[in-house]
C-alpha cells in the first residue's frame, strides 16, 4: 500500500464521503420525481442512469467501448445493456462493417426519458450548488477541472467563471 500523511488520507476521506453523499443526493432526487413510474427511466439504478448518459454523449459505441469508459467487464456491460433495451432506452445491433461487434444507441423514443434523468441528476447539484453560493460553485468547479487535468481527463473550466449567465430552466 502507498504510504501518506495523516492529512492526505484524512482529505481522502472527506473527498471520499462527499462523492458518496453526491451519489446519495442525485438518486434521492430521481426517486422522488414526480414523474417516477409514467417513464421507464424513473427505474433506472445509478449504474444504468451513468450508461445511458455515457451513451448519449458520447454517440453509437461498443461493449467493449462502454466497459472501458466504465471501468466494468465486458459481460457486466452486456447484461445491463439488455436490461436497459427491454426497457426500451437503448438499442443494440449488429456492426455492419464489423458483424463481430454489436453497437449500443440510445433508444430514439426513450429521448426524453433520457433528458428527463439529465434534469434530475443536474438538478441534485444545482441544488447543492445554490446552498453553497457562486463563489464556492466556482472554486468547486475550478478544483474539478484541476482534477480532471491530473487524471487526465478532458473537460476544463472554461465554464466555470463566465459573468455572463443566462437563466435556463431543469
Amino acid at each position: 500500500m502507498k504510504m501518506c500523511d495523516k492529512l492526505i488520507l484524512d482529505q481522502a476521506r472527506m473527498i471520499h464521503r462527499s462523492f458518496m453523499a453526491f451519489r446519495k443526493c442525485v438518486m434521492a432526487k430521481h426517486l422522488s420525481a414526480p414523474e417516477r413510474g409514467e417513464h421507464p427511466s424513473c427505474d433506472l439504478t445509478l449504474a444504468q442512469m451513468n450508461m445511458v448518459l455515457l451513451v448519449r454523449e458520447k454517440g453509437p459505441v461498443t461493449v467493449k467501448d462502454l466497459a472501458e469508459a466504465l471501468q466494468v467487464s465486458p459481460p457486466s456491460v452486456s447484461s445491463m445493456v439488455d436490461r436497459l433495451v427491454e426497457m426500451g432506452v437503448l438499442t443494440r445491433e449488429q456492426n455492419q462493417v464489423d458483424r463481430r461487434e454489436v453497437i449500443i444507441r440510445t433508444e430514439p423514443s426513450a429521448k426524453s426519458d433520457i433528458d428527463l434523468v439529465e434534469r434530475q441528476a443536474l438538478g441534485a447539484i444545482v441544488d447543492v450548488l445554490q446552498r453553497i453560493g457562486p463563489s464556492k460553485a466556482k472554486l468547486w468547479c475550478e478544483i474539478q477541472g484541476d482534477v480532471l487535468a491530473a487524471l487526465g481527463e478532458p473537460g476544463g473550466v472554461e465554464a466555470c467563471g463566465q459573468e455572463g449567465r443566462d437563466e435556463v430552466s431543469l
